[in-house]
């Protein structure tokens, strides 16, 4: 479904997100654009790091391997670092897609 999304957004820029006001340079305004997101929710302050946490225990709730969910959250260190790390180049990608139909 997101990808559909995307792919309906007008392409009149290369980057899907720019910068406000800007076409070359990527969206770096996080902490602004989060507190005019928030400001109508009327819930407890978060962090973006408590949404990952959320999403990471829900995975493994629904028993996904980790090293499938570091993938999925971009997460560097962990069950993938050290020699696993340097060596094991596989994506994870049908894995990682497995996981997010199966939601």
């Amino acid at each position: 479904m997101a990808k559909s999304i995307i792919d309906a957004i007008p392409s009149e820029v290369e980057l899907l997100f720019p910068a406000r006001g800007q076409t070359d340079t990527t969206f770096s305004g996080w902490s602004k654009a989060k507190a005019q997101f928030d400001a109508p929710l009327g819930i407890a302050p978060y962090t973006l790091h408590d949404l990952r946490r959320t999403y990471s225990s829900q995975m493994a709730a629904l028993g996904t391997p980790i090293h499938v969910t570091e993938k999925l959250l971009n997460h560097v260190s962990g069950t993938l670092s050290g020699v696993a790390g340097v060596y094991n180049r596989y994506s994870y990608a049908t894995e990682m897609r497995s996981v997010i139909e199966a939601c």
